[in-house]
């Protein structure tokens, strides 16, 4: 039933609020929780920096990686071949073992990501039909 004195919002509104309470009425039949959320006004919507986008896509390698690196500063490799990681110096006499280099790569890594956020600040608000477009 439509009520031609009002808007499609108004209608549309009414029409979930009846719904809501008769879907409140069915849960309190089944003891299930049932919370209404209130609807808010649209307000500007920001767009994250391209690093958060398609994020695990993007970190899935870096975080291999660093699993990898941290294994290797924890001692994992040090019997590969025949005790060869275990013993390995980058220079003689260096003291520069597999763990040190595994640790100098894990923290140039990490300081390159959070260079990384910090130079790229790519935030923007969105405009109707962004999200749309990129799809």
């Amino acid at each position: 039933k439509r009520n031609p004195n009002k808007s499609v919002e108004q209608q549309q509104a009414t029409e979930w609020r009846t719904n809501a309470i008769q879907t409140k009425v069915q849960r309190s039949k089944d003891k299930l929780p049932y919370e209404i959320v209130e609807i808010e006004p649209l307000t500007k919507f920001y767009r994250a920096e391209e690093y958060h986008q398609r994020y695990w896509e993007k970190q899935r390698l870096r975080a291999a990686i660093g699993a990898v690196l941290i294994a290797g500063v924890s001692g994992a490799f040090d019997d590969l071949g025949g005790g060869a990681v275990g013993n390995f110096e980058l220079w003689d006499g260096s003291g520069l073992g597999f763990d040190s280099v595994c640790n100098v790569v894990f923290l140039v890594g990490a300081a390159w990501m959070i260079l990384e956020r910090l130079i790229v600040r790519d935030v923007r608000e969105l405009r109707s039909g962004d999200l749309i477009a990129e799809l």
